[in-house]
């Protein structure tokens, strides 16, 4: 299981649990923060899925993005711009630049956007043609995760499962604490890896208290966030 976050960290979390980092159009990670990560996730992110960058504010940030983790010698997966809640423009957009990326040098990843069309993705090309498919689970289309956790966890399963089935890696993009617990028992059978910003939030006092009373964190406390939200993901268990 890999564990992409925002905070460039290296090494493992847990026995068969590793840190990779992610960097997004929004929320991107400098060349030196890139050379500290040893797998690296590169991702337009959700908002830029809701606006839709333009094609050279695209080419710009996968081209500099994964080039400057190559450099690093990371190994690099990206997910291929997407339409939010759209599975007909996801597909375009698959064709048109999941082969730029792979020649920039990174694994491109399709994210199933109308996740609970899975039986028409399976028979796209696109869906065949990919190693690597990512699951939405902040929003699937007008589900907010964050509230409807159970019903987010019941679909990315049930979709998990099918994708695992045909021999591809899954990823979960942009899970909640809430849904990551509900899809624990996938976790390494039908879900290879997840991201996550999450963490970023406070979850106790105590680090509140220390952050200066502010639940999102800065950078001097943001790594003891991160490890204080994964150890309420996993149990505290070692």
């Amino acid at each position: 299981m890999i564990v992409y976050v925002n905070t460039p960290v290296e090494g493992v979390y847990r026995d068969g649990v590793e840190f990779g980092c992610v960097t997004t159009y929004a929320n991107p990670l400098t060349v030196d923060e890139l050379k500290k990560c040893r797998h690296v996730l590169v991702d337009q992110g959700l908002g830029a899925a809701r606006r839709r960058l333009s094609d050279g504010e695209i080419q710009r940030f996968y081209a500099r993005s994964i080039k400057a983790a190559r450099a690093a010698r990371s190994d690099v997966i990206a997910i291929v711009p997407d339409a939010f809640d759209d599975m007909s423009l996801t597909v375009e957009l698959w064709h048109r630049w999941a082969p730029r990326i792979e020649a920039w040098g990174a694994t491109p990843v399709l994210m199933l956007q109308q996740p609970r069309r899975i039986m028409d993705w399976v028979r796209t090309e696109a869906f065949r043609a990919a190693l690597y498919v990512a699951i939405p689970s902040r929003w699937i289309g007008s589900i907010r995760c964050a509230t409807m956790s159970w019903l987010c966890a019941k679909i990315e399963g049930t979709v998990a499962r099918i994708v695992a089935e045909t021999g591809k890696k899954v990823h979960i993009a942009g899970g909640t604490l809430p849904v990551l617990r509900l899809l624990r028992d996938l976790f390494d059978q039908a879900i290879h890896s997840f991201d996550t910003m999450a963490y970023r939030l406070a979850g106790n006092k105590k680090l509140k208290k220390k952050n200066g009373g502010h639940y999102m964190a800065t950078k001097a406390v943001e790594l003891e966030y991160l490890l204080e939200w994964l150890n309420a993901l996993y149990g505290g268990r070692p």
